[in-house]
C-alpha cells in the first residue's frame, strides 16, 4: 500500500489530478481488500465480520470505479494495449464474452497474484543470500558474466541464462512457499488408500509440507539451490515434487512472467 502511494506520488506532477485520484482510490480499495482476506476467509467467507463487510464493500466500490473505464471505452471506441483490454475482447469457447463483473474480477486477480506472492519470495532470497556468503558470491559471478556477454545490458536474455538464480528461487519456493495451502473439489467420487471421497468434497495439498518432506528431498531443512541441478535434480524425483506454482490443469499461468520478475530483482 505504502509503495503504491509513493510511486503514484512521485507521477503526480505529470499526471492529471482527477486520475491520480482515481489511482490512490483504487490503492486504498485494493488494500481493504487484501484486509479483508483473512485465514477465517479460507474457511467461512461469509461470516459477516467487520473485515469481510469493508471487503464486500470496497468489491463493489471497485466495481464502480473500473466500469466507468470500461464503459469510457465502448462509447469512445478506445482499444487500449493494456490487460484490461485482453479481457475486454477475450471470448470463452462458445464465444460468448466475459460480463463486466468478470472482467473487474480478473482485473483483482491478476493484481494480487504478482503482488504478495513476488515481494514473500523476493524478500526470502534476500535473506537466504545474506546468510549463504558462498551462494552470493556465485550469483554475483553468474551476473557478471552473463551481463558481460550482454554489453552489460540486463535484458530477457541475461535473465534467462541465470540459471543459479533460477535455482535460488525455486529453492526459496520450495523452503517458503508464499502459498500454505492450495484446494480443488472433487468433480467425481474416489478412493485413495482406503478413503473414500465424496464428489463434491474439496481437497487441500500444502506446498510447505511437500517442499520439507524427507522422502521427496535431501536435507530438506537446508537451503541449497544445487538440488535442482544435474545431476541431482530431486525435483523430478516424482510427479509434482516441486509445488512452488502448483499443479496440473490448473497451475499458475504466471510462473515464467514470476521468474523474470523476482530474477530482474535480484
Amino acid at each position: 500500500m505504502t509503495r503504491a502511494l509513493l510511486l503514484l506520488a512521485r507521477q503526480a506532477g505529470r499526471l492529471k489530478i482527477e486520475l491520480v485520484q482515481s489511482c490512490l482510490q483504487a490503492a486504498e480499495l485494493i488494500h481493504i481488500l487484501d484486509q479483508g482476506m483473512q485465514v477465517l476467509s479460507l474457511f467461512a467467507p461469509n461470516l459477516p465480520t467487520s473485515a469481510h463487510r469493508k471487503r464486500d464493500q470496497a468489491r463493489k466500490d471497485l466495481q464502480k470505479l473500473f466500469q466507468k473505464v470500461i464503459e469510457k471505452r465502448r462509447e469512445t471506441g478506445t482499444v487500449g494495449d493494456d490487460l484490461l483490454q485482453i479481457f475486454m475482447q477475450a471470448r470463452r469457447a462458445d464465444g460468448s464474452a466475459c460480463d463486466d463483473y468478470t472482467i473487474v474480477g480478473l482485473l483483482i486477480a491478476a493484481i494480487f497474484g504478482g503482488q504478495h506472492t513476488s515481494s514473500i519470495t523476493s524478500t526470502w532470497i534476500g535473506l537466504h543470500l545474506v546468510r549463504e556468503k558462498d551462494i552470493l558470491c556465485r550469483v554475483m559471478e553468474e551476473q557478471e558474466k552473463v551481463l558481460q556477454g550482454q554489453d552489460g545490458k540486463l535484458n530477457y536474455d541475461a535473465l534467462m541464462q541465470m540459471d543459479l538464480l533460477h535455482r535460488v528461487m525455486k529453492e526459496v519456493l520450495r523452503m517458503h512457499p508464499p502459498l500454505i495451502f492450495l484446494m480443488r473439489q472433487v468433480e467425481n467420487e474416489r478412493t485413495y488408500k482406503g478413503m473414500s471421497i465424496p464428489k463434491g468434497d474439496y481437497l487441500f495439498m500444502s506446498p510447505a509440507v511437500t517442499g520439507r518432506s524427507p522422502s521427496l528431498w535431501a536435507k530438506p531443512n537446508e537451503f541449497d539451490p544445487d538440488r535442482f541441478a544435474e545431476p541431482r535434480v530431486e525435483d523430478k524425483k516424482a510427479r509434482l515434487t516441486f509445488m512452488g506454482f502448483g499443479g496440473g490443469r490448473h497451475s499458475c499461468m504466471g510462473e515464467q512472467f514470476a521468474f523474470l520478475q523476482v530474477k530482474a530483482i535480484w
